[in-house]
């Protein structure tokens, strides 16, 4: 009896470290399903607070876009206005210097009709020489008319470039497109961070987006995404995977706007780690 109960209670330990175990084992998976909880949240809020700061950074660039669109606007309305004056200032030169010419022609004929009438004097009559001296008034006033009507054609000329430039740049901050042929150097590099400050800005015409080709000794080593705009400074992203290996970004390197990409057929988008372009393709 007494070898019964022991090998019942042998039957019962066993039984209980058994139990222990597969207790202990579902703690573990308990926990490493907490840590791993623990860390999606942990990822999801840092992506949160991140994709919160980009779009505050969209809502102040947009709103810095819509400023300047407000700004231009007001100067293309001035130049308009300007244009207008202009305009109605050349039509009436334009009106006194066909009369300049047409009083010229009439005293010219009137001097030779004068000169060729029968019994008419050798010398100059009084007639006559206050004649020539209409004559005379006739072409400075004319001289003055044409001058006049060429300033103002000018102007008018000068105003319409001024209005297709403020309507482009209206454009390009809508559009968000840099400027073609932009150029420009690496200032300072943070490499914790994987971005650097350029030397060209909002006055230079970068935007936000726009892409840059950094090169050094004519040949490209990397691609930089502008991420914010000041008026003579940007801060750009270096594009990942982009910069040629054993190479580094340092202040002093050119940057040159890459310009529109063109997406490959059936793509996703703008491969932006793909191959550097050769050094002629981008020495402008």
């Amino acid at each position: 009896m007494a070898k019964l109960f022991l090998v019942l209670a042998i039957v019962v330990s066993v039984a209980a470290a058994a139990l222990g175990l597969l207790g202990k084992d579902k703690i573990d998976k308990l926990q490493g399903i907490l840590k791993e909880t623990r860390q999606t949240l942990a990822r999801t809020e840092s992506s949160l607070k991140r994709t919160e700061g980009e779009l505050t950074k969209t809502k102040e660039d947009l709103t810095t876009a819509n400023t300047k669109i407000e700004t231009q606007t007001g100067e293309i309305a001035t130049l308009k206005k300007e244009k207008e004056d202009t305009v109605l200032k050349l039509a009436s030169a334009e009106m006194d210097r066909d009369k300049a010419k047409a009083d010229l022609e009439t005293a010219n004929t009137k001097i030779a009709e004068m000169s060729k009438m029968p019994g008419a004097p050798a010398g100059e009559t009084v007639d006559i020489v206050s004649l020539k001296a209409d004559l005379d008034k006739a072409k400075n006033d004319l001289a003055e008319k044409s001058q006049m009507v060429e300033t103002l054609t000018r102007n008018k000329a000068e105003f319409d470039e001024k209005l297709a430039n403020a309507n482009k740049e209206i454009d390009r901050y809508r559009a968000g497109v840099t400027r073609q042929g932009l150029t420009g150097k690496v200032l300072a590099v943070n490499p914790g961070w994987n971005f650097v400050v350029l030397s060209v800005g909002d006055r230079q015409g970068a935007a936000t987006g726009g892409v840059m080709i950094v090169t050094r000794g004519g040949e490209a080593i990397g691609r930089l995404r502008i991420t914010s705009i000041e008026p003579s400074t940007s801060i750009a992203d270096i594009v990942p995977g982009s910069v040629r290996r054993g190479v580094t970004i340092q202040p002093g390197d050119a940057v040159v706007y890459e310009g529109p990409r063109n997406k490959p057929v059936g793509g996703s988008g703008d491969n932006l780690a793909a191959p550097l372009p050769p050094a002629a393709a981008v020495v402008q």
